[in-house]
């Protein structure tokens, strides 16, 4: 009787998924109870799909790994794309609506049979767990990164790029605050581009800069994004220009 209670409790906590096992046990069990894998998105699917059958989706079964649904599975986007999601309940056959996980972010799902994942990148990282894999405050999360510094310099043309290396955002999206001090009174702003589009952007709602005064502006740029500064006006000097990106927005 007590054989009886004890495999019965085994197979409601191996069921709910709160069995107290370790991850070494979970890699020699091969995953038999509980779901936890890392892989990349195998095609690159730049079109939105939104179709259970599409050859572009990687596939996750986790009913057919388990023989049960999964209680609550996590899903970590460790990539610098959109990762795009279908969930299904039961039996594979009806998916949820296209949700969308950012870079860097982390959904949960509850009773969950099957996953298929897609893309615009390949070889975009993700991470399907059962285990809460929430990510706490890192010190990567708020480490400064310097993008570009600029310190005397003479203008160029009036209205033309003056950094020499375009800012990309690391680990998009992603806050640049951008320091700056000019010689003389003009209009700045920002050019962006995503995708061979390229958008003109007045930083102080394109109010002319007083002369040798220190601003700081604050700006987002997403995957695909490039940056590059303008001036309208020439004749002066840069005194100081300070880009630094100071972590992620999610």
């Amino acid at each position: 009787m007590n054989n009886y209670r004890d495999r019965g409790q085994d197979w409601k906590d191996n069921m709910l998924g709160e069995r107290n096992t370790s991850m070494g046990d979970v890699k020699t069990e091969l995953y038999r109870r509980y779901y936890d894998v890392s892989h990349t998105i195998t095609l690159a699917g730049a079109s939105n799909p939104n179709n259970q059958d599409d050859q572009v989706y990687n596939v996750e079964n986790i009913n057919d790994a388990l023989q049960r649904n999964a209680p609550y599975i996590n899903i970590a986007n460790d990539g610098t794309d959109y990762l795009y999601v279908l969930v299904s309940h039961g039996g594979g056959q009806t998916f949820s609506p296209e949700n969308i996980i950012y870079p860097g972010d982390i959904k949960t799902y509850i009773n969950v049979y099957e996953l298929r994942l897609r893309s615009p990148t390949l070889g975009l990282s993700y991470r399907v767990s059962e285990y809460d894999i929430r990510r706490t405050c890192c010190p990567e999360e708020t480490t400064t990164i310097v993008k570009s510094t600029v310190q005397d310099m003479t203008l160029p043309a009036a209205n033309s790029d003056f950094l020499t290396s375009a800012v990309v955002p690391t680990n998009p999206p992603a806050l640049m605050l951008i320091e700056v001090a000019i010689s003389v009174t003009g209009i700045l702003s920002a050019t962006i581009i995503n995708g061979g589009n390229t958008q003109t952007v007045f930083f102080n709602s394109g109010t002319a800069l007083v002369a040798n005064s220190l601003y700081i502006f604050g700006l987002i740029l997403h995957s695909g994004d490039t940056m590059n500064i303008r001036y309208s006006v020439t004749g002066g000097v840069i005194q100081v220009l300070r880009i630094d990106q100071t972590g992620e927005v999610v």
